[in-house]
């Protein structure tokens, strides 16, 4: 198709150019002279400059069809990581809620451990509220850093990666008690 045109432009231009000189040599010898022939090749090159710029347009338009078929496949996979995201951001937010409830009431049992050690005349330094959530905000961050988070603050957690809450402060409740109980 490019080749037919440009082909039809170069016979439209040398067809206004002969009319051109025919017309210039009409009036030379002062003849009459009518510019249809004229007027039909220039209105033929016009429709092919016109059917030139449409088959650009076109290509264009078929281009940028193309390269929005493509990012919209590129982007498939992207759409889906970001909505299995947000699922997993859902989930974990759930669980969160879920674990800070649970760790209000570790903090209200707690409580009433204190006060039952203390009505026993326990030292209760190592089982006070402050104690215990220094304990529990360690244990939280040594469980951050197994997800791949980091904090130099949470380099000094006691708890090892493995390690579980509710065994470290059995250990320390039992040894209280057991001194309680020994009295």
């Amino acid at each position: 198709m490019h080749t037919d045109l440009m082909d039809r432009r170069q016979s439209a231009e040398a067809r206004i150019e002969a009319e051109r000189r025919v017309r210039g040599a009409a009036v030379l010898d002062g003849r009459d002279h009518d510019d249809a022939g004229l007027r039909a090749a220039e209105g033929d090159l016009q429709a092919l400059e016109d059917a030139a710029a449409e088959a650009w347009r076109r290509k264009q338009a078929a281009a940028r069809d193309e390269a929005a078929a493509a990012r919209k496949v590129a982007r498939a996979p992207l759409e889906q990581n970001e909505a299995d995201r947000i699922t997993a951001l859902a989930k974990a937010d759930r669980a969160f809620r879920d674990a800070f409830e649970a760790i209000g009431e570790v903090r209200r049992l707690m409580a009433r451990v204190v006060s039952d050690a203390l009505a026993l005349g326990a030292n209760v330094t190592e089982l006070s509220l402050p104690a215990t959530d220094a304990r529990l905000v360690s244990y939280i961050a040594s469980r951050i850093k197994t997800c791949g988070l980091r904090s130099p603050s949470w380099d000094r957690s006691m708890f090892g990666a493995a390690e579980e809450w509710a065994a470290v402060e059995a250990r320390i409740i039992t040894r209280h008690i057991a001194a309680l109980t020994a009295r």
